[in-house]
């Protein structure tokens, strides 16, 4: 029975019988029956020692977990994103038709009023007439247009949703319910700049690769040390003739204990697989930093730019409305 502790000992609890028949002289009792019941222990005190190292791969293994929870955190965020985009292009092409409509049906009273006018005048209004009915074919096909660019922004909104409610191409229509903040933007740059670098998937994406990074540096690190351990070790052994197991046994608890304790020290003489370990390691620990730094440099220029087309786009919309 073994069991392995934090600290990288192991305690070893074992019961081994033996049995011995020969030829020669000096054994006796001829054959024999042999019980050795020891209890161990091999505590490292330099490689593969201390708790750091026995709970390192526990560490990069939720380490690894996180950054796989991050991974979906951001590929929610980015369909989420798709959805909200889809959801505005419904409401901007549904917005278009109503206003195409109302000019259609415009459009059309007054062509209806010059048509009334060329009963009175017929060379004065004809020119007119042309012109009105030229601007009610254009603005039909534009109708018809709109109509199409709302079928098909609905269907990229369905396939997006992807209700089973609503499948794509079933039936009823997508009436946006949500109206357009028209305020001003409240957010500053450095708030944003702040929520980005706190909140993105991929910076803590990032920070966590560099800490699994910086764990399995000291591992290599911690391999190049000698391999020297502590060894301790108290057993009772008995002996019993012929393969008489219960009597061996019963010689062992009838007997004093044994002790021993010693240290067992090994090295190789060059260490060139551990020290290129250890040297790959500190390569991708070094990339990692780097591949941190981007990603910051990244988010906060798009946080940044995001934000300056966000204030634009509000200055343009009270421009275009006025």
């Amino acid at each position: 029975v073994t069991k392995k502790l934090g600290t990288g000992a192991v305690l070893t609890l074992s019961n081994r019988y033996s049995t011995l028949d020969n030829n020669s002289q000096f054994l006796l009792p001829n054959p024999q029956t042999g019980s050795e019941l020891v209890v161990s222990l091999v505590q490292p005190l330099m490689r593969e020692s201390g708790y750091h190292y026995q709970k390192a791969q526990v560490k990069i293994a939720r380490l690894d977990s996180r950054m796989a929870a991050s991974e979906l955190v951001r590929q929610l965020e980015g369909h989420l994103l798709e959805i909200n985009r889809a959801y505005w292009n419904v409401y901007l092409a549904r917005a278009a038709y109503v206003q195409r409509s109302a000019l259609v049906r415009q459009t059309r009273r007054i062509v209806g009023q010059l048509e009334a006018r060329d009963e009175v005048d017929e060379d004065a209004t004809a020119s007119e007439a042309l012109r009105a009915n030229a601007a009610l074919r254009r603005l039909e096909a534009q109708l018809t247009r709109s109509e199409l660019a709302v079928k098909n922004a609905e269907a990229r909104l369905r396939s997006l949703v992807n209700d089973p409610d609503h499948p794509l191409g079933g039936g009823g229509e997508v009436i946006p319910v949500t109206r357009p903040v028209l305020s001003s933007p409240w957010q500053d740059m450095q708030s944003v700049a702040y929520e980005a670098l706190v909140n993105r998937a991929e910076v803590l994406q990032s920070v966590y690769q560099l800490q699994a990074g910086g764990i399995r540096r000291d591992i290599a690190k911690n391999e190049l040390k000698p391999e020297l351990n502590f060894v301790g070790e108290v057993g009772r052994y008995g002996l019993a003739g012929n393969r008489n197991l219960g009597g061996a046994f019963d010689d062992a608890g009838a007997n004093d204990a044994s002790w021993m304790v010693g240290l067992t020290l090994n090295q190789s003489l060059e260490r060139n697989s551990q020290r290129s370990v250890y040297l790959r390691s500190e390569y991708e620990l070094r990339q990692l930093k780097n591949r941190l730094r981007t990603t910051i440099d990244s988010v906060l220029l798009e946080a940044l730019v995001a934000y300056r087309e966000m204030m634009t786009a509000y200055r343009d919309m009270q421009g275009q409305y006025q």
